[in-house]
């Protein structure tokens, strides 16, 4: 075999370069697509006063709160975008004093977001009426618009919240730990503001029709 020549040495040695700069690049971009922070807001339905905790990637997110109102929190997010977000949601139904569990998987790369070089994501989860588990996210224009500081009015736009996953939980008996006793450590305060909450939306509003099966 030949010895290469100086002149073929210094053209291979420029193509390995551009290689090099090329992988460099891509890793930047891969870089640029993660989401440094999402923000994740949980709640039960209006008419569905729930004792609700949530545990994220094996991490207590959310612990005995009662949702006459949504609850949010901020959350740092070192994934790339194919990192599946994993979920373990259980909740009391106050009123029908039936207890629910969901586990499920969120793909990180649906989840809206805004921003350049470290964006924001934003994912909501929704408890009941029954068993119904509703995931969202919101509608990237409307997160575009709202990012950018624009007076625009979002009703005129569709900007709906996109559904990610439909879930059906399972029915858990209330003897179960995870929702077993939760009623007893929550304040009478915050239960009372719930139910009135829940009363005051469903005179106000049309009935559910949950999208799981009934009994």
């Amino acid at each position: 075999m030949p010895t290469p020549s100086t002149e073929q040495i210094k053209v291979w040695a420029c193509l390995a370069a551009l290689v090099l700069a090329g992988l460099g690049a891509t890793a930047w971009v891969a870089d640029s697509l993660r989401m440094k922070e999402m923000r994740l807001n949980v709640r039960s339905h209006p008419s569905t006063p729930a004792i609700m905790t949530l545990i994220h990637n094996d991490v207590i997110a959310l612990e005995t709160s009662v949702m006459g109102r949504g609850h949010s929190r901020s959350m740092l997010f070192d994934g790339p975008f194919s990192t599946r977000l994993r979920f373990d949601l259980t909740w009391l139904d106050v009123d029908a004093k039936r207890g629910y569990r969901a586990k499920f998987e969120v793909d990180a790369k649906t989840i809206s977001s805004f921003g350049g070089k470290g964006k924001r994501g934003s994912l909501s989860i929704v408890a009941g009426p029954g068993a119904d588990v509703l995931v969202e996210t919101p509608n990237a224009e409307a997160l575009r618009i709202i990012g950018l500081g624009l007076d625009v009015d979002l009703s005129k736009y569709h900007t709906e919240d996109l559904v990610l996953a439909r879930i059906c939980a399972t029915e858990i008996s209330l003897d179960d730990p995870l929702v077993g006793g939760v009623e007893a450590i929550v304040s009478e305060q915050d239960l009372q503001t719930a139910k009135r909450n829940s009363i005051l939306y469903l005179r106000q509003n049309p009935p559910y029709v949950p999208f799981c099966a009934n009994d």
